[in-house]
């Protein structure tokens, strides 16, 4: 037992990183991903997960970041660069929140004045209130004619009326045409 856990120790990789004039080391098992050496490497310089980082051999020569990398030692680091550092994290997050300010000013047809902003909430009160008023009438005038027709229907019955009311036209009444002889005969 003591002999594996002592080739597991020999497995591991260590590397000496340097970033930002400090040397660090990490140390990583050739079994891990590229994506778990990366994050070892953004632990070392605390930037935010959607930097890009480059790692550079004491030649200057771009090195990929797997777990392949060659061991080397603290005389000559590997140098991490950073292309997107916090601060630029920050700086697009304020952009983009003062873009998003400026697309509500937009939508809103409101700019940045808080007076303008509340009579544009008191607008659109109103005229939800309106609309609400509108269909508080409508149901009213759907009530009332339910009313009507249910008077109607009872004086229907009280009259006894069984026949269906209709418009009567005034025709006039012709008399008869007849024939004569010769018209028949023809």
């Amino acid at each position: 037992m003591g002999r594996s856990h002592s080739t597991a120790i020999e497995k591991r990789k260590r590397l000496y990183i340097s970033y930002e004039n400090n040397v660090e080391s990490i140390a990583f098992s050739p079994s891990c991903t590229s994506n778990d050496v990366r994050e070892l490497l953004i632990t070392i310089c605390g930037a935010p997960h959607i930097s890009s980082l480059k790692l550079v051999d004491h030649l200057g020569q771009l090195v990929p970041i797997s777990p392949t990398l060659e061991c080397n030692s603290a005389d000559k680091p590997y140098r991490l660069i950073v292309t997107t550092k916090r601060r630029d994290s920050i700086l697009e997050i304020k952009k983009l929140v003062s873009n998003m300010g400026e697309i509500f000013e937009k939508v809103v047809q409101c700019h940045g004045n808080h007076e303008d902003l509340m009579k544009k909430i008191d607008y659109l009160e109103s005229q939800l209130q309106m609309d609400g008023y509108q269909a508080i009438e409508i149901e009213k005038c759907k009530h009332d004619l339910m009313q009507l027709k249910s008077k109607i229907n009872e004086e229907m019955t009280r009259l006894h009326v069984t026949t269906p009311v209709t418009a009567k036209r005034d025709v006039p009444l012709y008399p008869k045409y007849i024939l004569s002889g010769e018209t028949i005969q023809y």
